[in-house]
């Protein structure tokens, strides 16, 4: 099994796949767009998961 995190921070909107035995087999991240306000960093933090989803989804890790 896969879990996907993702991390809405000051900065950055990152996210990442860990195996259930906590190894991290994927990373991604993206610039946190503060001055667009909340529904856009939502926006954001869903794009993240999209691209990991994709990575689970093709079988590989990066």
């Amino acid at each position: 099994m896969h879990y996907i995190g993702i991390d809405i921070g000051g900065t950055k909107v990152a996210g990442g796949i860990v195996t259930g035995d906590c190894e991290v087999i994927s990373r991604t991240e993206r610039a946190t767009p503060i001055k667009d306000g909340g529904p856009r960093i939502l926006q954001e933090a869903i794009e993240v998961a999209k691209e990991l989803i994709k990575v689970l989804s093709k079988g590989s890790s990066r």
